[in-house]
């Protein structure tokens, strides 16, 4: 019988998992995105002792990308989603502490830079990017909470698996 709900969440779980998969795809695929990840991951570590600790924004950088792919398809094929679907919640909230940093840094720069229209409305733009992304990420992080909390409902690997041992 087909359920709505069920599929629902699938439809939920497919778009979650490309959204996490491609952009750790995207963050890794060169020594060039590597090095821009690396470098995006530093605003995490700002006011700290560990903000010139290149090994261990590294690490964590390294850490993010494979909590994406990991926790990604963890919540796609639906085994152990609620652990990934964790995962990437704290991966999230990390996401959006440093998009919170980068959007006060965008807008310091258009004030500083007001004098200066096209630098200052490209300081702007970014101020406003980086604000949409911290609403996108407010949005993700809602509906890990709700895999994280109800699961991922019926169509999972495990239960197809379940399913072709008991039927056999």
């Amino acid at each position: 019988m087909f359920n709505n709900y069920d599929t629902s969440i699938l439809l939920l779980r497919a778009g979650i998992a490309f959204l996490y998969v491609y952009a750790a795809y995207m963050n890794s695929k060169d020594k060039i995105s590597l090095q821009w990840t690396i470098d995006n991951t530093k605003p995490l570590f700002r006011n700290t002792k560990y903000a010139e600790n290149i090994p261990l924004i590294k690490f964590f950088a390294c850490c993010g990308i494979a909590i994406m792919y990991v926790g990604g398809l963890s919540v796609l094929i639906g085994i152990e989603a609620r652990l990934g679907a964790l995962m990437l919640l704290a991966f999230t909230i990390g996401g959006t502490v440093i998009h919170s940093r980068q959007r006060n840094d965008a807008k310091e720069i258009a004030i500083k830079n007001s004098a200066n229209t096209e630098l200052s409305s490209i300081a702007w733009s970014a101020f406003a990017a980086h604000f949409a992304n911290i609403l996108k990420n407010i949005c993700l992080l809602l509906i890990l909470l709700y895999v994280v909390l109800n699961g991922v409902g019926k169509y999972q690997l495990t239960d197809c698996i379940l399913n072709l041992i008991i039927n056999n």
